[in-house]
């Protein structure tokens, strides 16, 4: 019983301490984000955490979006990302198996020809002479 009491005071202090800051947000700070978004009472209160509610409003409004990048834009460079994502990881995987090529004309290389040492970049092949 004196548990559940304790319980449920905890949880009306959490509840009325989220309606003050939401409020205090949204009443005060929002409104005047561009005169207020460097005192030191909005630093402190970031620091202490937004209120779930706020998050979506106040990170635009700090990050800005001098690029004007619209929602689709965003969507368009996220894809063009991943799909860049990608052909990296493909042209990786073609590097490391022309290196393990190279590596195995190497070896084979010096044993036909002991004089000479293949020297391998992605864009080029070339005989060292030993």
């Amino acid at each position: 019983q004196k548990e559940q009491e304790r319980l449920e005071r905890t949880q009306r202090v959490q509840e009325r301490k989220r309606k003050e800051q939401n409020d205090q947000w949204f009443g005060d700070i929002i409104p005047a984000w561009d005169r207020k978004r460097h005192s030191p009472n909005v630093q402190f209160l970031w620091r202490q955490g937004l209120p779930p509610r706020v998050r979506g409003l106040v990170w635009p409004l700090a990050i800005g979006n001098a690029m004007n990048v619209t929602r689709e834009l965003f969507h368009i460079f996220g894809q063009q990302a991943r799909t860049a994502r990608v052909a990296g990881l493909k042209s990786r995987e073609a590097e490391s198996r022309a290196h393990e090529a190279l590596a195995q004309m190497d070896e084979q290389g010096s044993r036909r020809m002991p004089r000479f040492k293949f020297e391998g970049k992605e864009e080029t092949i070339r005989f060292i002479e030993m």
